[in-house]
């Protein structure tokens, strides 16, 4: 690991929020494994560049929170066509803290302690927010599906994984407006597909099965 990346996720752990995570080396994160997923927090990338604020070069970290509920991701397995190793990875949540403020730590350490009171402040509140959010499937679709249903946000526009997730989610939580998610849902694949001047690859890759993929599903 990074250094600097390497310090905060040792000083991290120490935090209430995280007591029961370990630090995971391998992708640089803080992880809690449940019996029905994860439950972590990564700094996946750090890059040396320049505080624009300060004009001093420093080390810019990504940190991201993430919850993944197995149940969602392992029965597409067999349909993937990405690695296993990168499909255990996948999460059904993400809060790109990154998308929040900027993290910046100098490569001089004597600035350290206030710019990792500040990720720290910022990490801690939003994690004992998202992990409540996020701590059941019920909570998970009143958050992510239920605003799809009322038309108040808008389906995403890349990748192919999100349709799969969603209406699993669905199907499980509440069957009763599955159908009618399902029906927003192949109106946005057939924008993707036909609509632009080119097609979305995630989904071209598993187009001529999604009948197979939704009767799997429906099914079970």
């Amino acid at each position: 690991m990074n250094r600097v990346v390497d310090k905060i996720l040792n000083r991290l752990i120490t935090e209430s929020v995280f007591e029961d995570f370990s630090i995971r080396k391998s992708d640089s994160s803080l992880i809690k494994k449940t019996k029905d997923g994860f439950y972590k927090f990564s700094l996946p990338e750090s890059s040396l560049t320049v505080d624009l604020k300060t004009n001093l070069p420093a080390i810019q970290v990504y940190p991201i929170l993430s919850r993944r509920f197995d149940i969602i991701f392992k029965w597409f397995e067999k349909y993937s066509f990405i690695d296993l190793k990168t499909q255990k990875g996948h999460a059904n949540s993400y809060l790109r803290l990154f998308d929040i403020m900027d993290f910046y730590f100098y490569e001089n350490s004597y600035h350290f302690e206030k710019q990792y009171t500040q990720l720290r402040d910022i990490v801690i509140a939003n994690a004992i927010d998202f992990f409540e959010k996020n701590s059941t499937l019920e909570n998970l679709y009143q958050n992510k599906i239920v605003p799809i249903l009322n038309g108040n946000i808008s389906l995403p526009d890349t990748g192919s994984n999100w349709i799969f997730a969603y209406l699993k989610l669905a199907w499980i939580v509440d069957k009763a407006n599955y159908y009618k998610l399902k029906k927003i849902i192949l109106k946005q694949i057939d924008f993707l597909m036909f609509g632009r001047e080119f097609q979305e690859p995630g989904i071209s890759r598993y187009y001529d099965r999604l009948d197979e993929i939704f009767a799997d599903i429906e099914n079970s």
